[in-house]
């Protein structure tokens, strides 16, 4: 569905539930996906009703995004449909604030959601979070994580890790990372680092494995944990966009947020506090999860959250509304990120990599045969 199909007969029949007797009799739409709803149509629809009611005065609709390319991407990868399953058959599980969904509809590579409206809270540029910003939505993710720790609904076919992947989606992958050089190349400053990292990982993307066995512990991730899928006020931190919501390793969420969201000195000065800070909300869940662990583990989440950001630069449309402004404020930090990952040890290892990971699934089949 796309945005002109939407219609007042539509609104009515899908918030029934909702509205009751009343109707809506029209609605204006504002576009606020600019620079952030890149996977989808992000609307906010103010409505009009036939008679004075509590209904809600606004909503917001997400729909498929228009540009072909992107969307054949999507597909490829798995994640057109992600965020309407989360909807349907994870959201009524959480233990953290997401903004209600009234009405949901998944099907044949399409889909509509509406959902509650908390406000103007996006912003085309991904914006730095202040240290108690940072503090409050690990411990809110910690929250999601320790819920899913290592439990079987994490295992559904449609949650599968985004590093799998068949040749097409290398293949996909192949471009972003083509298009994430131009970029680079094409930036003020010092990326040279960023570059021949990337140029490394190109060169081994048809080579890595179909399927990247994931290391314990397992469980629920955000997949795109940043400044402008978080909404905190003093006593509440709200999560939203869960288009690549997938099981994985939950420092991958920690290390999303930390990378995107804040000063690059900030994050390097203070990263075993915040891992500290982790931890400790995970404890208070029930869930032990070691310091010296997590410090391995993070390091690891570093590197391959620092590729996943380099495919999402090559992903964006050139015309898509807010690219500038985002890459303005992600492309200067890819040097850095690389570095504090450590990141031209793993791609001179990737081969290696790839080759312990094949082992690793194969011994999995196998003793799953048996």
């Amino acid at each position: 569905m796309q945005r002109d199909s939407i219609t007042v007969d539509w609104l009515n029949q899908a918030l029934s539930h909702t509205l009751g007797k009343t109707h809506i009799t029209s609605f204006d739409v504002e576009d606020v996906g600019a620079g952030t709803g890149f996977g989808g149509n992000v609307l906010r629809l103010q409505l009009s009703y036939d008679e004075e009611t509590n209904a809600p005065r606004s909503v917001i609709v997400k729909l498929p995004i228009g540009n072909a390319e992107t969307l054949e991407a999507m597909r490829v990868q798995g994640m057109l449909l992600r965020e309407a399953l989360f909807y349907q058959e994870i959201e009524p599980q959480l233990n953290v604030r997401t903004p209600k969904p009234l009405f949901v509809r998944a099907a044949d590579d399409d889909f509509e959601i509406i959902m509650e409206d908390l406000g103007d809270i996006k912003r085309p540029e991904l914006m730095d979070m202040t240290r108690d910003e940072l503090e409050m939505s690990i411990t809110e993710v910690a929250k999601l994580h320790a819920r899913f720790w290592n439990q079987p609904e994490i295992h559904q076919a449609w949650l599968q890790n985004p590093l799998d992947g068949t040749d097409e989606s290398r293949q996909s992958n192949l471009l972003a990372f083509e298009r994430a050089l131009q970029v680079l190349r094409n930036y003020d400053g010092d990326h040279e680092y960023a570059i021949d990292c990337v140029e490394r990982i190109k060169a081994n993307v048809m080579n890595s494995p179909k399927e990247v066995p994931l290391p314990n512990p397992v469980t629920l991730v955000h997949g795109d944990y940043h400044a402008n899928n978080i909404h905190c006020t003093p006593n509440e931190v709200s999560i939203f966009d869960w288009q690549l919501v997938s099981k994985g390793t939950p420092l991958m969420d920690v290390a999303n947020l930390l990378v995107s969201s804040s000063d690059p000195e900030l994050h390097r000065e203070r990263q075993d506090e915040f891992l500290e800070i982790y931890g400790e909300a995970l404890a208070e869940q029930g869930v032990d999860y070691s310091l010296n662990k997590m410090k391995r583990q993070y390091r690891d989440a570093l590197f391959f959250t620092f590729m996943k950001f380099i495919v999402i630069i090559g992903t964006i449309d050139d015309g898509a509304q807010g690219r500038d402004e985002l890459f303005d404020t992600t492309v200067p930090k890819m040097d850095k990120v690389a570095r504090h990952a450590n990141a031209k040890v793993y791609t001179r290892l990737m081969p290696l990599i790839f080759l312990v990971m094949r082992v690793q699934m194969f011994f999995r089949k196998l003793f799953r045969r048996h």
